[in-house]
């Protein structure tokens, strides 16, 4: 039996655990990796080793992401406030944002709570 995953160890992780892998027989669903003889699209025999190696790479390459805004709790997502700027006004915010080494969602993020806090 052979299954048909990605060819790296992640894509194959993927395939097994986020979506149905397709069979190339109609056999059972079921199968023991360390009896059953699978490969991934590259060649390499899939047994439990594999598994977990390719899980281990799926959790080092999952991204944690920026920190919370919200003080409130350091999970979920911080509050959004978008608008709309003429081009000329975004490019001189991109290159201020550069010259202070910051980005443009930091720049204006300072920018608007000096706006607020002075009114």
């Amino acid at each position: 039996m052979t299954i048909e995953t990605g060819s790296t160890k992640r894509e194959a992780a993927h395939s097994a655990f986020c979506s149905r892998p397709r069979f190339t027989d109609s056999g059972d669903v079921d199968v023991d990796v360390d009896v059953d003889e699978i490969y991934d699209t590259a060649g390499n025999r899939v047994d439990g080793t594999y598994i977990a190696d390719a899980l281990a790479d799926l959790e080092a390459s999952r991204s944690p992401g920026r920190p919370s805004l919200n003080s409130e709790s350091s999970q979920g997502r911080s509050p959004q406030i978008a608008f709309r700027v003429q081009p000329e006004l975004r490019a001189e915010a991109i290159a201020r944002a550069q010259s202070e080494g910051t980005t443009l969602s930091a720049l204006a993020r300072k920018a608007f709570e000096q706006y607020v806090h002075a009114a």
